[in-house]
């Protein structure tokens, strides 16, 4: 198994949590290849818990209705699989739970159930050698859509119960040693009035055959024309949602066909948005070498 292959397993499974409504999709695409007939399978676990979030740009505390503190638990399932002439499809199944901590008489306390389904095709038509490294260009186009009919309009719903569009540029410098840097600019178009929203992302990392570590910042940017959470009679998903995501991810390979990931995320700000801290671990299966 050549190196740039182990790297590519290194990589492509380290997705941070992303439990939050919108994020997970955002979290999916990286700037590593699988050659054609090789895959890779995540079965994942996360955690996210908030007591704050975002009323407009006002921090306030999470409802004490639902005791002041939320918690979102995921069972996911994440693949990968390399198509001829550069291409790889992604794909990613969410089974979530969301739950309050306050009194089961005052209000439902739990929601739970499949949320969004996401799908990428991803193509990398540049691939160039450049200095004491490798510069690569990468085009992805995706969708995502709701799994199963959960309600939209409350603080402990699945998601946004939209069908998206996205579109995602993708740049990635590599040097041999192991250091890569990656930039994404994307645009999501979404249903059901939810805001349309630009994505962008950084990250830095270091990927080499024994194990895998990146460190990397995602922002979503709404559209400038939707309202804020205070609006009255807004439904929540038409709201405009914008915030800054942090996470930390790592991997370590048992062997060439099994290994394991960890990951921490914690957003850093934003408009209308909760702000979690999260964990998530998991297995990875690798095939196809």
């Amino acid at each position: 198994m050549s190196l740039s292959k182990k790297i590519y397993f290194l990589a492509v499974i380290c997705t941070f949590a992303g439990l939050t409504k919108g994020i997970r999709a955002q979290t999916m695409l990286d700037g590593f290849m699988k050659a054609s007939g090789e895959g890779t399978v995540v079965l994942n676990y996360s955690y996210e818990s908030y007591d704050r979030f975002k009323f407009a740009k006002t921090t306030r505390g999470a409802p004490l209705s639902l005791g002041a503190k939320i918690d979102t638990k995921a069972a996911g399932l994440f693949a990968a699989y390399g198509l001829p002439k550069n291409l790889n499809v992604v794909v990613s199944i969410p089974y979530v739970i969301i739950q309050g901590n306050g009194d089961e008489l005052e209000r439902e306390q739990e929601v739970r159930g499949f949320q969004d389904a996401t799908v990428y095709l991803k193509w990398k038509p540049i691939e160039t050698r450049m200095g004491q490294g490798d510069f690569s260009a990468m085009a992805a186009l995706g969708s995502s859509f709701p799994l199963s009919d959960y309600g939209a309009d409350d603080i402990l719903s699945l998601g946004n119960q939209a069908t998206t569009a996205e579109f995602r540029a993708i740049a990635q410098y590599k040097f041999d040693f192991g250091f890569f840097a990656n930039a994404q600019v994307g645009y999501s178009i979404r249903s059901n009035n939810v805001p349309d929203a630009t994505i962008l992302s950084g990250k830095v990392g270091y990927a080499v055959s024994k194990f895998y570590l990146d460190a990397c910042v995602k922002i979503q940017i709404s559209d400038s024309d939707a309202p804020d959470i205070m609006r009255p009679l807004i439904p929540f998903y038409e709201n405009r949602v914008n915030f800054a995501l942090l996470g930390i991810n790592g991997y370590y390979p048992i062997s060439s066909q099994l290994g394991l990931v960890a990951g921490f995320s914690h957003m850093l700000g934003g408009r209308n948005a909760v702000l979690p801290t999260g964990y998530s671990g998991g297995i990875v299966f690798n095939f196809g070498q």
